[in-house]
């Protein structure tokens, strides 16, 4: 896991991505294909199709044990399995093998609990490889539930060398062809919460390397899997050409020729953050000197909102560049009808996608929106397929040439169904839904149809009419609240600095949080804990309750989320770098799930949340400050300081943009069947078919204020 790194948007980049983001149907075929490819022949439509068959391109993260009972078949057709720490690493490694793929090993050496055997190693009995941040008393780092604590190793001891070079000839001896390092990301940058990365230890008693910090010393480990002749991959969490955190030359040395870096930031939803992957994919796949020693990873960390077509979206983004990807985001669900079975979050379906070499040098794009370079039908054509991506609220429609010789059968994998009713083509007719990604996979035969497909979901029932009455507070800056309408008071906080205000569902009480993530609450509302410590530079920027008022969600400029009470977590942004800090995050009407909105306009949902667009990427005249979700859970509004209005799969029901205001607009909440906004004076704008109530536009406090919340 790793802490979020915040990155600042560079507008050349941005213009330089868009340069080469331009339309095309027309693309270059090449002949190349990999060394280990075989090929076929076959004829259809009067046309010989010679097709190659490329060889395995993707991989698997398995941490559970790997037995003799183990269905292989979940984690796909890959080249490579990484698994966890195994009771019996001979058999797991020889059954991994036994698939065709290669066998890597799980190892960290960041920090380990003391009393425990960990991986065959108790701290406790050897407290002198221990980090101590001063003196010789052991740092330590996180504490379990249980009260156990975990110790940072002091990875600079001779002694611990020599058992990390131990450890990596015994993995060797029982037959793993590599070990997967973690903790890179925490290890070699200042993104971790614990900031190691430049701390020296005060306790080291037997030096490998005189003052070297915690970086320096996770690189020894690196080169002792070198010396050990274990090929390595290290979790660097983000992609090594990320332009502000790129990875050191000397961990790249450490990694020979044969070692890999996984990138698990490598997709973001939506547009999120588009240019910027963009630009390091592209690296990922080419870049001079390392180009082709990345693989990727989609967790929940990074998807969004936990379902196939977020998978699919964030896999297809992937692929538009010829890296390796896996995938395990822990969704166990299978849909009904006759799309794959995704088998435990692990989606071998995707796994077994095998493209072969790319025919052109970089994606290309089609039916963009007007002077948008980055919302459009974007698609990648391989030798064996084809990456065809909607980066779009519309349903974008086309006629794409698959660019090879001969006709191909094409299997749509995210509709499990032949295009053109099975027909051989040298053209794929597609339709792609908004935010949608369909990986194409070329044959030169008929590809099997399933027995059924799966049947349209039942529209949601209508919401009910909004009642007439309303009301809505606001709150200040130093805790001070102002009711308006049926909203009654029910006390204010003495405090400073805070940051929102929300009501509990029977609004007849609330609760208000200040920056540091103190809870204060009023009426009915009940306290259910304060956010603890948190990160540098992080503060609590929102507050959401469950529906039934007995818990609460606390959210983070970093996009950290925190729970209690019957709150439950659906994931968070804490571990993927952003581009702009958190500004707001608000729970869907049902509480099974939440968004996160960040001032560039970028959206991140989770849980029951879809993901319907999004301005990250586009130019904003004023940063975006709120997140409002329909009634119906089916669309949301954003809306920036300037009073502009973004909708999003919701009805548009006015906006103050382009008017001029007298203090910037600070935030908005649904308000009947639209929405509330408020201004750092205290002015309302409704926009709704619930009455205005009064402000304090007219005589503004003399603190600023900083949330409204309606009734």
């Amino acid at each position: 896991m790793k802490a979020a790194l915040k990155y600042r948007r560079d507008p050349s980049l941005v213009r330089r991505v868009a340069i080469v983001l331009v339309s095309s149907l027309v693309l270059v075929a090449s002949a190349a294909a990999t060394s280990d490819a075989a090929t076929t022949t076959a004829t259809s439509t009067g046309t010989t199709a010679t097709a190659v068959v490329p060889a395995r391109e993707n991989v698997s993260f398995f941490y559970q044990q790997v037995t003799s009972t183990t269905n292989m078949s979940r984690l796909g057709n890959v080249k490579l399995v990484v698994a966890g720490i195994q009771a019996n690493d001979a058999a797991a490694a020889a059954r991994i093998k036994a698939t065709g793929a290669k066998a890597y090993r799980y190892v960290q050496s960041y920090w380990f609990p003391k009393g425990k055997i960990f991986d065959g190693l108790d701290i406790g009995a050897h407290p002198d490889w221990a980090f101590c941040a001063s003196g010789g008393t052991p740092m330590a780092g996180r504490t379990t539930g249980a009260g156990t604590v975990w110790w940072f190793l002091d990875m600079n001891e001779q002694p611990v060398h020599q058992y990390f070079l131990d450890k990596f000839l015994a993995l060797k001896a029982a037959g793993w062809d590599g070990v997967f390092l973690d903790r890179g990301w925490a290890s070699l940058t200042s993104g971790d919460s614990y900031n190691m990365w430049n701390k020296v230890s005060t306790c080291t008693g037997q030096p490998t390397k005189a003052g070297a910090t915690f970086a320096d010393a996770y690189v020894g480990i690196m080169a002792v899997a070198k010396q050990a002749g274990v090929p390595l991959i290290i979790n660097y969490g983000i992609s090594p050409f990320e332009p502000h955190t790129p990875l050191r030359s000397d961990a790249w040395n450490a990694l020979s020729t044969t070692g890999l870096v996984l990138d698990e930031a490598i997709s973001h939803p939506g547009d999120g953050r588009w240019a910027a992957d963009y630009a390091v994919n592209l690296q990922n796949e080419q870049n001079a000197q390392h180009g082709g020693r990345v693989i990727g990873l989609l967790t929940t960390a990074t998807i969004g909102a936990q379902n196939r077509q977020n998978v699919y979206y964030g896999w297809t983004r992937v692929k538009l560049f010829a890296v390796p990807l896996g995938v395990n985001t822990g969704d166990a669900g299978c849909p009904v009808g006759g799309l794959p079975c995704n088998q435990s979050g692990l989606y071998p379906e995707l796994a077994n996608v095998a493209y072969g070499p790319p025919l052109s040098t970089r994606p290309a794009s089609t039916q963009c929106a007007p002077r948008d370079a980055i919302h459009c039908l974007w698609f990648r054509r391989y030798q064996a397929g084809m990456s065809l991506l909607n980066v779009s609220p519309a349903t974008r429609t086309g006629v794409i040439p698959l660019g090879v010789s001969g006709c191909r059968y094409v299997l749509d994998l995210y509709t499990n169904r032949s295009i053109d009713n099975g027909r051989c083509v040298t053209s794929a007719v597609v339709r792609l839904g908004p935010w949608e990604g369909h990986p194409l996979q070329y044959g030169t035969t008929p590809w099997p149809q399933p027995a059924s497909a799966t049947p349209p979901l039942p529209p949601p029932p209508p919401p009910a009419p909004a009642p007439a009455v309303g009301g809505y507070w606001m709150v200040g800056a130093s805790g001070s609240v102002y009711g308006f309408g049926d909203a009654r008071y029910f006390g204010a906080a003495s405090t400073t600095n805070v940051t929102h205000i929300e009501p509990t569902p029977s609004h007849t009480g609330y609760w208000i949080v200040n920056a540091a993530g103190q809870v204060y609450a009023f009426g009915n509302a009940r306290s259910h804990g304060n956010a603890g410590t948190l990160w540098p530079g992080e503060n609590v920027s929102s507050l959401s309750a469950t529906p039934t008022g007995n818990g609460y969600w606390l959210f983070t400029n970093s996009g950290r989320v925190m729970t209690f009470g019957d709150a439950r977590s659906f994931g968070d942004m804490s571990g993927t770098p952003l581009n702009s800090p958190i500004v707001g995050s608000v729970a869907t009407p049902t509480g099974h799930g939440y968004y996160m909105v960040a001032s560039d306009g970028g959206i991140f949902a989770f849980g029951d949340a879809r993901f319907h667009g999004s301005m990250g990427g586009a130019r904003l005249n004023q940063p975006v400050n709120g997140l409002v979700p329909t009634l119906d859970n089916r669309g949301y509004w954003l809306v920036s300081s300037d009073g502009g209005i973004f909708a999003f799969n919701a009805p548009f029901r006015g906006s103050m943009g382009g008017t001029r205001l007298n203090k910037p607009v600070i935030g908005m909440v649904r308000y009947g069947n639209g929405y509330l906004m408020v201004g750092s004076d205290g002015g309302i704008f409704a926009f709704s078919n619930k009455p205005f109530r009064g402000s304090l536009g007219s005589h503004p406090p003399a603190v600023p204020i900083v949330g409204v919340a309606s009734t």
